[in-house]
């Protein structure tokens, strides 16, 4: 449970369970297709998936944060297969 500063805004909208679960999908596939298109260029493929599971996480953090939520926005994000060259 996320504990928020004060009570929830009566005019804040909050999304059923169903509803939230198809936004955040639809969130996750348009993300997946802007870094599939630019990764992918790249050859950086296997960064996809990691990096749109931080990307939503951020969203998810900053949209609680905005409704009152107490939650740092934050995110760690680990390099792929350990990919990145030290």
């Amino acid at each position: 449970m996320i504990k928020t500063k004060d009570k929830p805004k009566e005019d804040i909208y909050w999304l059923d369970s169903e509803q939230y679960a198809k936004a955040l999908y639809q969130l996750r596939v348009n993300i997946y297709n802007i870094l599939d298109t630019t990764f992918n260029i790249y050859g950086l493929g296997a960064y996809i998936s990691g990096a749109t599971d931080a990307t939503v996480k951020l969203a998810e953090d900053f949209a609680l944060r905005c409704r009152g939520a107490d939650k740092p926005i934050g995110v760690e994000y680990s390099d792929p297969k350990g990919m990145r060259k030290k």
